[in-house]
């Protein structure tokens, strides 16, 4: 199918599907990054290219620069500022690290890496001179991760970078202890970062560590911090963590992610007495948008006081390539699910109203009926969840649905010059209103825009009496 390249957006694909008709797949995160005149792979125009995350070997530095952040990774195995992320010629954040120590013990022993390779395209690794260890860094398109690797049993640790930030700083809450000033996470534990006009720049999320067996603990303390014109991070374990250590099958890997660009997450209200208290408020307790996967659902609990956990999932995707004199003639949601734990299997999508960054008076930002059920009216057809696959909604609620439902038609929602907002939903008692009782584990969990390869997706086929000029065209090889 040939893609119209002129169509590009920084999330989106538009293809010609003739007859005057375009397919267009719109993602909740970035797919292109911007190349002004004279640089890039067609140096004679500005243009949308498609994101390449491989490093490439120049001067002594790994440089990934075809993505909007670009990283630059220090060749000669130094730790201060072996990281620099370049969000924009005057937004740097350049990463120093100063300690990784085990039990007591810094394996970093004041000096360098006993070495630096490239482990694939956008991966490295970096021997402690110890050998009890390694630091692995990952890049992908909207988040640069680095782990601390612990090769044998710990029961204590502490990680600390020292962050130079050009043109950015820290918008969150702060507090002045002892002559330093503390920065307070936020309700999700996350830090964010910010240019002079308040805009959204990077988020640092909750670390955790990960065993062999895929064992995650959340019970991690990080902080950030001031002290003589210097901004410090460090990671350690809680109390919890550090039976989650004596618990865990080695190695580990401990993690620091920064994330940039993403356009979904999930807001949710937990530790409610009641299917009313938890199903009919108004305004939830958290929001996450920086995990790469996420739960969306209900969790009730037998014999526990405060019974009732509700979440949901938001969606946003710019569709304003469509254009406003366009015919919409069909309208698929695409998330890749990874774990059903319902026994109902059902889920559905309806219209959104949330705004661009989630908060919690997003929780019943969604209105209408439901534009369909996942997999029911589209996809495989039998309503039911997929693992590891991707699940279907279609949007095109105007017939009448399975079960009786009322629907929404969803082409009439989809925003032609602007961003369309999609809320995903447990179908058989959040959306129906109906007591699960207790317990009940009725959740889903799905990919997010944080996981290369599974980005959720809007896909949209239109008509137009815009004429396609050929020399826009190129061939697009296979599905992308």
């Amino acid at each position: 199918m040939n893609e119209i390249t002129f169509l590009r957006t920084k999330t989106s694909k538009t293809f010609d599907a003739g007859n005057n008709k375009r397919l267009s797949k719109c993602y909740s995160t970035p797919i292109h990054f911007w190349s002004p005149q004279g640089k890039g792979t067609n140096p004679n125009v500005d243009e949308w290219e498609d994101i390449d995350i491989n490093f490439n070997d120049i001067s002594n530095k790994y440089i990934c620069d075809k993505n909007n952040v670009i990283t630059e990774i220090k060749g000669d195995k130094s730790t201060t500022d072996g990281i620099v992320l370049k969000f924009s010629e005057n937004q740097i954040l350049k990463i120093s690290l100063l300690k990784v120590e085990y039990d007591g013990i810094d394996l970093l022993n004041g000096t360098s890496f006993n070495n630096l390779s490239k482990e694939e395209k956008n991966s490295f690794i970096c021997t402690f001179i110890s050998g009890d260890g390694q630091i692995e860094y990952k890049q992908t398109k909207n988040r640069f991760s680095i782990f601390a690797k612990a090769n044998k049993l710990i029961e204590d640790f502490s990680i600390e970078f020292e962050f130079s930030l050009t043109g950015i700083s820290c918008s969150n809450n702060k507090n002045i202890i002892g002559g330093e000033i503390h920065y307070i996470t936020d309700n999700n534990g996350v830090f964010n970062f910010v240019d002079k006009d308040d805009n959204f720049v990077f988020r640092i999320k909750s670390p955790f560590f990960i065993d062999s067996a895929n064992n995650i603990s959340n019970n991690i303390i990080h902080t950030l911090y001031e002290s003589n014109g210097k901004l410090y991070y460090t990671k350690v374990p809680s109390n919890d963590g550090k039976n989650d250590l004596y618990l865990a099958i080695y190695p580990i890997y401990i993690d620091i992610t920064i994330t940039s660009d993403t356009s979904d997450g999930r807001v949710f209200l937990c530790e409610q007495e009641s299917w009313e208290d938890v199903h009919d408020t108004l305004v939830g307790s958290s929001v996450d948008t920086t995990g790469t996967v996420f739960t969306f659902g209900i969790l009730s609990f037998l014999n526990k006081v405060d019974d009732y956990c509700l979440y949901r999932a938001f969606f946003s995707f710019d569709t304003s390539s469509i254009g406003g004199s366009s015919t919409i003639t069909s309208a698929i949601l695409y998330i890749k699910g990874s774990l059903d734990n319902s026994e109902t299997h059902t889920a559905m999508c309806q219209k959104g109203t949330h705004g661009d960054s989630l908060v919690v008076g997003d929780y019943d930002s969604f209105t209408g009926n439901l534009y369909g059920q996942f997999n029911l009216n589209s996809g495989d057809g039998d309503g039911v969840w997929n693992s590891d696959d991707w699940n279907l909604c279609d949007l095109d609620g105007s017939t009448d649905l399975p079960g009786g439902d009322s629907g929404s038609n969803g082409y009439d929602d989809i925003e032609k010059t602007g961003t369309t907002r999609i809320c995903v939903r447990e179908y058989t008692y959040d959306y129906k209103d109906s007591d699960p009782g207790a317990p009940a584990n009725e959740y889903f969990n799905i990919y997010s825009a944080e996981e290369d390869g599974s980005e959720p997706y809007l896909s949209i086929e239109y008509t137009t009496s815009t004429a396609i000029p050929p020399t826009e065209l190129y061939i697009e090889v296979g599905e992308y």
